[in-house]
């Protein structure tokens, strides 16, 4: 019975960070590492220390950034759109969600990132092509959230708290679960 709960959950899991489009393979641009609450971790251009996202070209061919859009928004695709850029085949990209909304050398989106806990979508011509749903999960300051790599490669359905921040860097191969809430019980102990 625990092998299939596994199996469900690790299938779900896959499911939702999977392309929008049925039949599709693997996105090819990922949301691999977020930090909503950065203090000292990586600083931007201008010496502040902004949350920051990563994105991963995981294929073997350069793509094109045109009509991409990162978004806080499920109901608005398009909250900010990437410059006509080329991510090249296994790089990363770093953009600051600092809310200064800059398209220069530096990335930095119009939003900010709540550490408590959002949804967070890459998006391709208003379609969704990798997403952290329902949504990220509440973390502490300095920390990462992220797929696992293993062999440089991105693990669709290993994703959680990292141990270490690596922004910039695949990933390492293991991770710390997101925290329980507290257990709070409806009778108080005792008899």
């Amino acid at each position: 019975m625990m092998m299939i709960f596994q199996t469900f959950t690790k299938t779900l899991l896959a499911m939702l960070l999977s392309t929008a489009s049925v039949g599709m393979a693997a996105p090819s641009l990922l949301i691999t590492e977020v930090m909503p609450s950065n203090k000292g971790v990586l600083e931007d251009e201008d010496g502040d220390s902004s949350d920051w996202i990563e994105i991963f070209n995981a294929t073997d061919k350069a793509q094109s950034l045109k009509g991409v859009s990162l978004s806080d928004d499920a109901e608005n695709a398009t909250s900010w759109a990437f410059p006509d850029r080329q991510l090249g085949s296994g790089e990363f990209l770093i953009v600051f969600a600092s809310g200064k909304d800059r398209k220069g050398k530096t990335l930095h989106t119009g939003f900010k990132l709540r550490a408590k806990g959002e949804y967070l979508g890459l998006n391709k011509d208003d379609k969704t092509i990798h997403a952290f749903q329902p949504t990220l999960p509440k973390l502490d300051t300095n920390q990462s959230y992220g797929l696992l790599f293993r062999e440089g490669l991105p693990l669709l359905d290993d994703l959680g708290i990292l141990l270490e921040p690596t922004p910039g860097a695949a990933n390492s191969a293991q991770w710390a679960l997101p925290r329980a809430k507290d257990t709070k019980f409806s009778q108080d102990r005792g008899f």
